[in-house]
């Protein structure tokens, strides 16, 4: 068992856990992440991965938005040896932790990050001061299907989730931090974010989610989980 969150990271057993680091979904989540870009058209030239894993969802972006500068940092060596396919691409990487080694940009991506992190209120604070513009992927394990299959536990184990959110407590941990929401949509992380490892029961749940999101979204959510938040944000 690792007992420090970071260790999970630079130890190797992330990787054990996950050894294709969830490249499966990167393209998925960099084109909801594009889309949200092209349709909010928030100013930026630089852009920051923190805790860019694999480092795929750069190599997408950079790919969609070739006029920009892109960089990911990550703390993990195992992430570090993912990169290296891509050495002669657009994006640079950094082992490094962002907050201490990385200077102030543009725009700065948190994908699928800060419920890894032990004190997640300080992180983001942190943060804010390192860039002008945010966009968050988070997902969303405070779900009343995931309270009564005991799902958020099996995140913990498998892919290091601390803390647990819906969508209210996601936007206020961020306002809380002092963050100003300026976009917030669901992704429907179960149904299309690497479809062909889903099991069969997320295929089942997924026939309700499919029905009931477009008539009551929030709610849909909630009850059924499966979604992730993706917010557009800015400093206060």
């Amino acid at each position: 068992m690792v007992d420090d969150a970071a260790a999970r990271y630079e130890s190797g057993a992330y990787l054990a856990a996950n050894p294709d680091w969830h490249m499966e979904d990167s393209p998925w989540k960099a084109a909801n992440i594009a889309r949200l870009l092209e349709e909010t058209a928030p100013a930026f030239a630089t852009a920051v991965e923190v805790g860019c894993g694999a480092g795929l969802i750069l190599q997408e972006l950079a790919r969609r938005m070739p006029d920009r500068q892109w960089a990911g940092y990550d703390i993990s060596p195992d992430a570090e040896a993912f990169w290296a396919r891509w050495a002669d691409g657009p994006v640079r990487y950094a082992r490094a932790d962002f907050l201490e080694a990385g200077e102030p940009v543009d725009l700065a991506l948190a994908i699928d990050v800060f419920e890894h992190v032990e004190d997640y209120i300080g992180f983001l604070k942190r943060l804010r001061a390192k860039a002008k513009t945010f966009v968050f992927h988070i997902p969303l394990d405070m779900n009343a299907q995931g309270l009564i299959r005991g799902s958020m536990l099996k995140s913990r184990a498998a892919v290091g989730h601390l803390h647990y959110f819906s969508k209210p407590t996601a936007l206020a941990t961020l306002q809380d931090a002092g963050y100003r929401i300026l976009e917030a949509r669901f992704t429907a992380s179960s149904q299309h974010a690497g479809r062909s490892s889903r099991p069969l029961r997320t295929r089942i749940a997924n026939l309700p989610r499919r029905l009931l999101f477009p008539v009551m979204p929030d709610r849909t959510a909630l009850l059924f989980g499966g979604y992730s938040l993706l917010v557009l944000a800015e400093a206060e």
